[in-house]
């Protein structure tokens, strides 16, 4: 099974500003294909490609949505992980709140409650953006 990273933001000036969006796709691959070699994958799906969309926000938790898109003619899945940008006032690497795009935009919602994993994370423990969240 293939193994990819996608990146987008509900930030303004963000990607790839003061961290390497293909460095982090590069560390995350390695840490999906490790995970993957634990579990007995069919042979039916070696020519499957799981994709991680990595996607950035404002917040204080990570969000791992359970359920993602399966495209079965095109032979891929789609996992999402939102995950939170802290705010310059909180970390020196951090975002400021001109840069949301779409503020408030999973704070108290079903869909997360219901659809995926709330993972909190301090980002007051990490020194720049390349290495938070924990990988």
């Amino acid at each position: 099974m293939r193994t990819s990273v996608s990146h987008s933001a509900y930030l303004i000036d963000f990607l790839d500003k003061d961290f390497s969006s293909d460095s982090v796709s590069q560390k995350v691959n390695l840490r999906i294909q490790d995970a993957l070699s634990l579990v007995d994958i069919s042979a039916k799906l070696d020519d499957w490609e799981l994709i991680l969309k990595a996607v950035y926000t404002v917040g204080e938790a990570v969000f791992l949505f359970r359920k993602g898109k399966s495209y079965p003619n095109e032979k891929y899945k789609e996992l999402v992980v939102h995950i939170p940008m802290p705010e310059y006032e909180l970390v020196s690497w951090g975002i400021s709140r001109s840069q949301v795009v779409l503020p408030g935009l999973f704070k108290d919602s079903e869909i997360v409650k219901k659809n995926a994993e709330t993972i909190l994370v301090d980002p007051t423990g990490f020194s720049n953006r390349e290495v938070f969240p924990p990988n």
